[in-house]
C-alpha cells in the first residue's frame, strides 16, 4: 500500500519501516480492514474516514481514498488527505446549528424560507409551533392555511403574497387552531433574499410564538380596567361622602340666583326703573349661575367614568377646583385650609380627573382624621413647589393624630385602613395612579403633630405658570 506522505503526520521513512498499520490508524482492527479489501478486490473505489497517529502519539482526522492501481493486479493506491480543518469547520457549524436550535427553543421561535412555488426550509422548532411532524416534511401551503384561524386566513394569505409580489419586508400577528383545538398567536416577520447579482432567490422569515406574551397583555388589561373601576368606585364613594357639601355648596348660589333675580325685578318695577341696579344684579346672577354650574361639572367629571386622558394642565388650579368642593366638609368640621402654592410652576401633564382624585383623597382623609381630634387648632396645608429634576412636588400636611411611623409604609397597602368604615384601597389606588404618572407618593410625620402626604409628579418644561 502506498501512503501519501501528509497522511503520516511528518514521518519520516526511517520512523515507517518496520511499523504496523495500528501504529498510524487505531480506529482500523482486522474485521475492518478485511471488508474493505473485499470491496476493493471487487473493484470498488472506497472512501471512507478515520483517525492517524503521528509519532508524538496526537491522532488527527484523514479521509482515505483506496482504489486498483493496476488493471488486474493487487497492487492499489491509498490517498489519505489531512480534514482537520474541514472537521473543525464541520464541528463549528454542527456548534452554531445546536445553539441556534437551543435558542429558537427557549425563544420558542422557528426559522423558514420559501419562494414563489413552495416553502424550502423549516427549522425543528417551527414544526413544534405549528404542530406538524417533521417526519412528514414541510407542510403544503394548503395544509398551513388551513391552521391559521378562519378570521385571520385571508389577511394573513395576502400579506404572504404581498411580499413575494412587491418583494417587501412583511410582518404580521394572526392565530393558528391546532388539531386538538389548542389556540396560539403566531409573529412572523419575512424578508427577501438576493442573490450577489441581485436576483431574487427566496423570503427567509421567522415566527414566533407570543402566545404566553398575549395572555399576558390581555390579563395586564384585565388588571388595568379592574384599577380603573376601583379609582371610579372609590370617587364616586367620595363624591358620596361629600353629597352634603356639595349639595351646600350648589344651593347657596342658586338661591343667591332667586335673591337676585327678586331684586331686579324690584329696581325694574318702580315707577322709574332703576336699570343700572338691575343690570348690577342680573351681573351676579350670571356669577352665581357660573359658580354653580362649575361646582356641578367638577363633580360630574370626578363621578364618570371615562377612558383615562393625557393634558397638559396647570395643577395650581386643577388643586384650587378640589378645594371648592371640599370647602363645606372642611367649614362642617372646623378646619382651616391654606394653600401655599408655588408661582412659575411647570404643566403637568396627565389625567388631570385622577390626579384630583389622589389630592380629593388625600384632602378627605385629612379632614377626617381632624375631626376626631378635640385639642389644638385644626390646620390643613397644601404645598406645591418645583424640585430641580423638573418635578412637581405636592404636600397635604394636617395637625390630626398622625399615623404610627411603623405604618408609614403599609398605609398604601391595599385593605389597610385606619377607619372603621374604610375599606383600605383610597391610598392604594392613590399611589398606582401616582406611579402611572411617573410620580412618587410617600408619608411622613407632620411637626408638631400630625402627618404629611407628599407625592412628585414630572412637570412639563416652558409652562412658566
Amino acid at each position: 500500500m502506498q501512503t501519501a506522505r501528509p497522511a503520516l503526520g511528518s514521518a519520516t521513512r526511517e520512523e515507517l519501516i518496520g511499523k504496523h498499520r495500528r501504529d498510524f490508524d487505531p480506529s482500523l482492527d482486522d474485521t475492518a480492514v478485511q471488508a474493505l479489501k473485499h470491496r476493493i478486490l471487487a473493484g470498488e473505489t472506497v472512501t471512507f474516514e478515520t483517525r492517524h497517529r503521528r509519532k508524538d502519539g496526537t491522532t488527527f482526522p484523514v479521509e482515505v481514498r483506496v482504489g486498483h492501481f493496476e488493471e488486474g493486479g493487487h497492487r492499489y493506491l491509498c490517498v489519505a488527505r489531512d480534514v482537520s480543518e474541514r472537521k473543525c469547520a464541520e464541528e463549528a457549524l454542527r456548534r452554531s446549528e445546536a445553539y441556534l436550535a437551543e435558542a429558537q427553543k427557549h425563544s420558542n421561535s422557528g426559522a423558514f424560507a420559501f419562494d414563489e412555488e413552495r416553502s424550502l426550509y423549516w427549522s425543528e422548532q417551527l414544526y413544534r409551533i405549528w404542530g406538524f411532524d417533521p417526519l412528514a416534511g414541510i407542510p403544503t401551503r394548503d395544509q398551513l392555511l388551513q391552521r391559521v384561524h378562519p378570521g385571520d386566513r385571508d389577511r394573513t394569505y395576502e400579506a404572504l403574497q404581498r411580499t413575494l409580489r412587491q418583494k417587501q419586508d412583511c410582518a404580521i400577528e394572526y392565530r393558528i387552531v391546532l388539531p386538538d383545538g389548542t389556540l396560539k398567536h403566531l409573529r412572523s416577520i419575512c424578508r427577501p433574499s438576493y442573490s450577489a447579482c441581485g436576483e431574487f432567490l427566496e423570503v427567509v422569515g421567522t415566527t414566533i410564538d407570543v402566545t404566553e406574551r398575549k395572555r399576558a397583555q390581555d390579563e395586564h388589561e384585565r388588571v388595568r380596567r379592574l384599577e380603573a373601576d376601583l379609582a371610579h368606585l372609590n370617587r364616586v364613594s367620595i363624591m358620596g361622602e361629600l353629597s352634603a357639601s356639595l349639595a351646600h355648596e350648589i344651593l347657596h348660589p342658586i338661591s343667591a340666583v332667586a335673591i337676585n333675580a327678586n331684586a331686579a325685578l324690584n329696581w325694574l318695577s318702580l315707577t322709574s326703573p332703576d336699570v343700572e341696579e338691575a343690570r348690577i344684579s342680573i351681573e351676579q346672577i350670571i356669577k352665581d349661575a357660573h359658580r354653580s354650574s362649575e361646582v356641578i361639572a367638577r363633580a360630574r367629571a370626578l363621578v364618570k367614568k371615562a377612558p383615562r386622558r393625557n393634558e397638559r394642565f396647570d395643577f395650581n388650579e386643577a388643586i384650587r377646583e378640589v378645594t371648592v368642593l371640599t370647602q363645606s366638609e372642611a367649614l362642617k368640621n372646623e378646619v382651616s385650609v391654606k394653600m401655599q402654592l408655588a408661582d412659575g410652576l411647570l404643566l403637568i401633564e396627565g389625567d388631570r380627573v385622577q390626579l384630583q382624585q389622589v389630592l380629593l383623597n388625600l384632602v378627605i382623609n385629612a379632614i377626617q382624621a381632624m375631626a376626631t381630634t378635640s385639642d389644638g387648632a385644626r390646620d390643613l396645608l397644601i404645598t406645591t413647589a418645583p424640585t430641580e429634576s423638573s418635578f412637581v412636588l405636592v404636600g397635604v400636611a394636617d395637625s390630626g393624630p398622625g399615623v404610627d411611623p411603623q405604618m408609614l409604609e403599609q398605609v398604601f397597602d391595599p385593605y389597610c385602613t385606619t377607619k372603621s368604615e374604610g375599606l383600605g384601597m383610597g391610598l392604594a389606588i392613590c399611589r398606582s395612579i401616582i406611579g402611572a404618572h411617573d410620580g412618587r407618593l410617600w408619608a411622613n410625620a407632620n411637626h408638631p403633630r400630625g402627618a404629611v402626604f407628599q407625592f412628585t409628579l414630572p412637570a412639563e418644561p416652558g409652562g412658566g405658570l
